[in-house]
């Protein structure tokens, strides 16, 4: 009677069994946890693509967050009007109603730029004596906003920082204000609330019938917190980078700065992006890049020139996706492991011969279903990188 090759090598069998069943179980533990590290400064959007990610995967996640936004939606209304109110002397425009003004000024003088800005950041104090306050000042807000000076202003508002949410939730003011007011999932994506320390976010996708789970390590994007992210590096054994930038900052300053001094919002990005990618230890990482507010640059291109952060960009050239495709250039420039440097080539858009990849989206981190797309294809992207470097793709 034949024997098979188990019966006359039986060690040898149980060897590859044990082999095979060990690859399996590291297959498997590589499928379970993937670190991903979400990096980019103050108001890029880091938040807004977190909560897109918990939207699909992580429902109680998002349901806390939409608790939060019952308050905060209040507050940003607030703030947005105490911006508004500043932005308009500084362009030189007259009060319409001071008595007015003025009773808004005292109750919510907490809110004020002075005490709930990007370097005193939003406190749940903040946040909780917002929510008293409505929805008796609701109205006094809607007073302010119909004010022509107040409008005017608003005409201008490519001109300086105002929340990007600012004019969405005013126009939901009426359901806002209720004290049960309901959030929906766009007011959760729309709501801004600063982010300091260190965040991670579990997620559980389905990925081609396979269960994942990204850890998300998110970094506070304040200036004086960029220190911490290189600490975070170390002591995470990530697969990538996500490197959030928001197109819609290159005319705008880093607040934390002011008004001391005036830099450039998009270029301090690009210079952290710089440090960041070219470290020795992230050199071997895949980096993908999100060029978000897409609407906003959009929108904002047709008044204020790209020529106001890159003078060297043609004055008269208003099309969007061309100004899209030099920002990314300048971003891919920043690259030492491309050919660029490699070879002494001068072709800066181009990363051939680099020894990792840049991959681009460019997004629209608000919009609650365009958005979805990119997330799943960055997060198939990323887990089948994570096999591909642990040999087992």
């Amino acid at each position: 009677m034949p024997c098979g090759l188990r019966d006359l090598f039986p060690c040898f069998c149980r060897e590859q069994d044990a082999i095979s069943a060990g690859l399996a179980e590291r297959k498997k533990q590589l499928q379970k946890t993937i670190y991903i590290l979400l990096l980019g400064t103050a108001e890029c959007g880091k938040s807004t693509v977190l909560k897109q990610m918990e939207r699909k995967y992580n429902a109680t996640a998002f349901e806390e967050q939409r608790r939060v936004c019952s308050k905060v939606a209040k507050l940003n209304l607030i703030m947005a009007t105490w911006q508004l109110l500043d932005a308009r002397d500084n362009l030189g425009f007259q009060p319409d109603d001071l008595e007015k003004e003025s009773r808004f000024k005292d109750v919510a003088e907490f809110a004020s730029p002075e005490n709930c800005n990007e370097r005193v950041p939003p406190k749940s104090y903040h946040e909780d004596h917002a929510f008293q306050l409505y929805p008796g000042i609701a109205e006094e807000i809607k007073d302010i906003w119909r004010q022509p000076s107040v409008r005017e202003t608003l005409d201008r508002k490519a001109e300086f920082y105002l929340l990007d949410s600012a004019e969405y939730f005013m126009s939901r003011i009426d359901d806002v204000k209720q004290r049960e007011y309901k959030p929906t999932d766009e007011d959760v994506l729309k709501s801004r609330k600063q982010t300091t320390g260190i965040v991670d976010v579990l997620i559980d996708a389905k990925l081609a019938h396979d269960s994942v789970i990204f850890q998300i390590t998110d970094v506070g994007g304040q200036r004086a917190e960029s220190k911490f992210w290189f600490r975070v590096m170390q002591g995470v054994e990530m697969t990538s980078i996500l490197y959030i930038f928001s197109l819609s900052d290159y005319n705008l300053p880093v607040l934390e700065l002011l008004p001391n001094k005036w830099l450039n919002r998009l270029l301090e990005n690009m210079k952290m992006f710089n440090t960041v990618i070219n470290r020795e230890d992230m050199r071997n990482k895949n980096i993908i890049v999100f060029l978000n507010k897409t609407d906003i640059f959009e929108e904002k291109l047709r008044h204020v020139p790209l020529t106001v952060c890159y003078p060297d960009y043609p004055a008269d050239n208003r099309d969007p996706h061309a100004a899209m495709d030099f920002i990314e250039q300048q971003i891919r420039s920043q690259d030492r492991t491309s050919s660029q440097f490699n070879t002494g080539g001068s072709d800066r858009g181009t990363d051939m011969g680099s020894s990792r990849e840049i991959v681009f989206h460019r997004t629209h981190a608000t919009d609650p279903y365009q958005f979805q797309t990119v997330v799943d294809s960055v997060l198939a992207t990323i887990q089948s990188e994570n096999l591909r470097i642990s040999g087992l793709l």
